[in-house]
């Protein structure tokens, strides 16, 4: 999958927007992008350490930010 730096952008973006620091983004929230794209872009993110990645235990449900 190539990288999306528009993506990105918005990603970190949704994050700073976040008014406590237990807040957290859901990869459905960033309007424009298929939940897959931004699940993979997130865990670039989380592995570069910008941002805390904690992944759902739930079979269903994608990792949030």
């Amino acid at each position: 999958m190539q990288r999306d730096w528009d993506l990105v952008r918005k990603i970190l973006l949704a994050v700073e927007a976040q008014q406590t620091i237990m807040g957290q983004v859901e990869p459905a929230s960033i309007q424009g992008y298929d939940e897959q794209n931004v699940v993979y872009h997130m865990m670039i993110l989380g592995q570069a350490g910008f941002i805390n990645i904690r992944e759902s235990k739930s079979i269903n449900r994608p990792p949030y930010c």
